[in-house]
């Protein structure tokens, strides 16, 4: 399982990022990757903790600032 450095994101939490970042849902993100929406939620979670902020956009424009969005 490969992580960012800065931030430890595992693949799966910059994959949920990503999507959040492109605008989906909670719901919708667990139907493209095909996981349960409260899998989602632990996912997000964990990003905010790892990120070290409180909502999707504060994590949005950090992982940009961190280049993590690329």
């Amino acid at each position: 399982m490969a992580h960012n450095a800065s931030t430890n994101l595992t693949e799966h939490e910059l994959r949920v990022l990503r999507l959040v970042a492109h605008g989906r849902t909670n719901r919708q993100i667990a139907g493209f990757l095909m996981i349960k929406e409260r899998t989602v939620e632990f996912h997000l979670g964990q990003i905010f903790q790892k990120l070290e902020v409180s909502s999707r956009t504060a994590a949005v424009l950090k992982a940009e600032r961190l280049g993590l969005l690329n």
